[in-house]
């Protein structure tokens, strides 16, 4: 797979942690090894998304798509293989 690399000083990165201060936010690429594990599941996301947020981590479910959707943030919601949301945007 071809991931992009990303600065923790992109202002992309900046932007939604200013917006979703409480949340753990990643970068896709340094969610290499889970994204490679489930390539039928996210393979066409890639190109289009740079971050991913795991149900796991998330502290507001309802509030990132609130955010998300207030800022025309473009996001898919997914579901792994245990049935927990990822939210790829």
């Amino acid at each position: 797979m071809n991931f992009k690399q990303y600065n923790p000083n992109d202002s992309n990165y900046k932007h939604i942690t200013n917006l979703l201060p409480d949340e753990e936010i990643h970068f896709i690429d340094d969610c290499e090894i889970f994204f490679n594990e489930n390539p039928d599941l996210y393979q066409p996301y890639l190109e289009d998304y740079e971050f991913v947020i795991f149900e796991y981590t998330i502290h507001d479910y309802n509030n990132i798509l609130k955010t998300l959707k207030n800022n025309n943030i473009k996001y898919e919601i997914k579901k792994d293989e245990f049935n927990l949301s990822i939210i790829i945007f």
